[in-house]
Parts: structure tokens; sequence; C-alpha cells
């Protein structure tokens, strides 16, 4: 026997099926809500992990801001990599330079002959001499132009050099690399009679021609500092130009060209100076790492604490040769010590 079935009722004519899905997705729309507020939370939480991340990295990055190295850092680059190369500390200061070839390298050997003994044999010829020079401190002809004027150096330029018979000629030292090259360029400029050495702590000119036109001088060329730097902005009196000194000590002044270029004793894993003050107290001074005078007053002054300023230069370089005014000097074994009275 077959069966009858339908979505619609038979006497009313409803469509059963279609009501019953209606109500049935009118009961399911708190899950639909559900679902879509779930996609709009995963979308947030995907997001906010990328923020984390950034911030994680950012985090990262600005830990190296923590260092003065950051701010310090230079970069340097050269206009012909295949000829000159550079490298910049943080201590570099940013501008640009221009370097010119004075002279190209060369090797050098010397050897001396053999000797037959270590006490009998002359190593000079019959009638030579032996000389000793004085180890006090005094402008030399290979001194290096850097060193001088308490550690500023010297001001690379041109100068112009008059003779007495009125005659100039423009010296070109923006190559001087020591004494003796601005020694040389002078004796070897044309158009002037003038001879140049060095004498005490400065350079000294003298006028060869016998005439007494006009005065010897120097006088900067362009503009420029050279001749002042070289303490040769001064006066000639007859035909002597005598330079002012030049070799003098400052802060800037490196420990290592004192004592000739032996430097200065420093000892290692002790102290160097001991200071005795007017009042008795005795202070213990450490110079280990000290490369120039600054850093010899810093710790002298760190030591005594005393307040900036208070430990002079003359005081400091005077004691290398002589004990300064008010102060005795002793030199120990191990140590130095300057005691004030």
């Amino acid at each position: 026997m077959g069966q009858l079935s339908s979505s619609v009722g038979l006497i009313s004519g409803i469509d059963i099926a279609s009501l019953v899905d209606q109500l049935i997705a009118v009961e399911a729309r708190p899950i639909a809500l559900i679902d879509s507020r779930n996609t709009v939370l995963n979308s947030q939480s995907v997001a906010l992990q990328e923020i984390n991340a950034n911030l994680l990295s950012l985090k990262l990055s600005a830990e190296g801001f923590t260092s003065e190295q950051v701010f310090n850092s230079t970069s340097i680059s050269t206009s012909n990599e295949s000829v000159l190369t550079a490298s910049a500390g943080s201590s570099a200061i940013p501008g640009a330079y221009d370097f010119v070839v004075s002279r190209l390298v060369s090797s050098q050997q010397s050897i001396t002959r053999g000797f037959t003994d270590a006490d009998n044999a002359a190593i000079a010829p019959a009638g030579g001499t032996l000389t000793f020079e004085s180890a006090a401190a005094r402008l030399d002809t290979n001194t290096d132009l850097s060193q001088l004027n308490g550690g500023d150096g010297v001001t690379r330029g041109k100068i112009r050099i008059t003779d007495r018979t009125g005659e100039s000629a423009v010296v070109d030292l923006s190559r001087a690399l020591n004494v003796d090259d601005v020694i040389e360029a002078i004796n070897n400029a044309e158009d002037i009679n003038v001879s140049a050495s060095v004498n005490g702590d400065g350079f000294v000119l003298t006028d060869n021609t016998g005439s007494t036109t006009t005065a010897l001088a120097v006088a900067e060329v362009s503009g420029g500092s050279t001749a002042a730097s070289l303490g040769l902005n001064v006066a000639a009196v007859d035909a002597t130009l005598t330079g002012s000194s030049i070799n003098t000590v400052g802060r800037d002044s490196a420990l290592s060209v004192f004592n000739d270029g032996n430097g200065v004793r420093i000892l290692s894993a002790q102290d160097d100076l001991e200071i005795t003050t007017r009042d008795g107290n005795t202070f213990n001074v450490d110079l280990a790492g000290a490369v120039s005078i600054d850093d010899v007053i810093d710790a002298i002054e760190i030591a005594v604490t005393l307040p900036p300023e208070a430990v002079s230069i003359a005081s400091i370089t005077s004691s290398m040769l002589t004990a300064p005014a008010r102060s005795t000097l002793k030199v120990l074994p191990s140590r130095v010590v300057i005691s004030r009275s």
C-alpha cells in the first residue's frame, strides 16, 4: 500500500518545512554572532602579535643607545681607495682632509763593520772625537712639528721672508713634517739670502746679504698663521731674527717626547708618585694609562681630591728637571716624592 507525504499541510496549505527552517535559523543567530566575534578576535590577536614582535625588535635596537659610542661613531671614505685607505675611530673629528704625497718611502739598511772585542777595539779612527750632549730640553732638527707649542703642533701653510735688500720669497711649509724640513725649505728658498737654524727652543733666521736697506722680516701669506705657530712673527734685531720659544709643554704634550724621546717611566701595578702636602698628608698617584701631561694632571687631582686646574703644568714639567718653587724633589729607586714646604 503506497504512502503520501508532503511539506505542505493537506488542509491548511502552510509550508511547514520552510517555517521550521526559519525557526531553526532564528534560534541559531547567537551562534553566528559568536563565530563572527571569534573571527574579529583572531584578527586582533594576529595584529597584536605583530606589534609585539616589532616592539621586541625596537627594544633590542634601542639597547645600543646606552653606549656613548653610538653617538660618536663615524664613517670614512676616500676618493681613491687604491692609493689611500683609512679607518675612523670614535675620537675622529668630522671633516674633509686632503693628503699630498711629499716623498715616497724607501728601504734603508746600515751595517757597521765587525769588532774583534767589546773592550779594546776602537769605534772611531785615530784622532776621532766622541762627544756627549746635554740631555736638557731643546729643539732638535728631527723634532716633529706636531710636538711643538705644547702638543698643539704647527699650522701648515706658507710664509713670506724678506731679507735686508728688500727681496722676498714665499716658502711653502705645507708639507713640512719636522724642524729639519722647515730649515731646509728656508735655506733653499730662491731670491733671498737667509739661513735658518735652531737655538734653544726656537728658530733663528740670519740675513747673509750684508745690506741694511730694510729689515729682515717674516709675514703670513693669505691670512695664515704659520709664521706665528713657528714663533717667527717677531721683529728682527739687525741681521738676526730670533724666534720665540715653541718647544713648550702643554696639556696635550705626549709623555713619550720627554727625556729626549725616552719618555716617562710608569710603573706597573703600583703607584708612580707620592705627594706630601704642607700639612703632612701623603697621597699616592697611579699614572697607569697616562699618555699626556693632561692625564698626569687629572691623575694627581683625583688622587689628592683637588679642584680642577689646581695642579699647574709648570709644577708637573719642572719636577722632571728641577724642583718647583716652595717644593723639594726626591727621586727614589721606585718612585718620585714631591714634598711641599
